[in-house]
């Protein structure tokens, strides 16, 4: 969605069937109301995707049992999703 207008990237995440589409849509609606409570005067369609990523974030780490006493690491991870919206 880096690049394209707001209007195209909400349509584009909304069609897609993948597993991150509705956290980044939540993001970009996120984003675009804070655009448009600092700039009122600017038209929505004006708006476009400026950078968009994905960053590592810490990993919380877990146990499990396993057999004979035993047991093994789970790492379960989380990111910080990032876009930027302007003009």
């Amino acid at each position: 969605i880096r690049g394209l207008n707001v209007v195209r990237a909400m349509a584009q995440l909304s069609t897609i069937r993948n597993r991150a589409a509705e956290p980044i849509m939540k993001v970009l609606q996120s984003a675009l109301a804070n655009a448009n409570q600092h700039h009122p005067e600017a038209e929505v369609d004006n708006f476009r995707v400026i950078t968009a990523y994905v960053d590592e974030a810490r990993v919380l780490k877990r146990f499990r049992p396993r057999a004979m006493g035993r047991a093994s690491g789970i790492k379960k991870r989380s990111s910080h999703i990032t876009l930027e919206v302007g003009e």
